[in-house]
């Protein structure tokens, strides 16, 4: 079975791979896009290039976008790909990445991880930092805490599954 991963931006990119790479191998391989699918239409010629047999995976922030967009964006997928999905797994960031992040860490706010004074300076240390895996340890990760949460806000109806892509231990 194939993984492919739809995520909000670059951030939640580099942070995904180092979870699928690292030496625990903390959640399914699997290819990694950028697409917002609750800030987009999502293109239905892009639809048609899932490969078959894929579980489509879709992390976003409750705290953002349009819910109408996100069903109309599952739409497309089940008119253009049904055949080739075999699973559509929502993980949803309470209330955005940073928030998530900071919940499964031992850290009290983003800016404690790099000794950052901003969101935007935070998300370019991640983005240049080489060994985010270690700073993960470092910061006492626990891939059990993250996106394990259910959806208060405009997404309530919507289950946070990130339990699927967990690899097992």
């Amino acid at each position: 079975m194939k993984y492919h991963y739809f995520v909000e931006g670059q951030c939640e990119k580099v942070f995904l791979k180092t979870l699928m790479f690292c030496d625990e191998e903390l959640i399914k391989e699997g290819k990694i896009d950028i697409f917002n699918f609750v800030g987009e239409i999502f293109p239905s010629a892009r639809a048609t290039t899932i490969a078959k047999d894929t579980v489509v995976v879709i992390v976003f922030d409750a705290d953002a976008g349009n819910p109408k967009l996100l069903k109309q964006n599952i739409d497309i997928l089940n008119k253009r790909a049904s055949s080739h999905i075999k699973d559509i797994v929502f993980v949803i960031s309470i209330n955005n990445f940073e928030e998530e992040l900071v919940y499964s860490t031992n850290l009290k706010t983003i800016n404690d991880m790099f000794k950052t004074k901003s969101i935007s300076e935070f998300k370019t240390k991640l983005l240049r930092h080489d060994s985010l895996n270690a700073k993960l340890k470092e910061i006492e990760f626990d891939i059990n805490k993250i996106w394990s949460r259910q959806v208060t806000t405009i997404y309530k109806d919507i289950k946070n599954c990130g339990y699927k892509i967990k690899k097992k231990k």
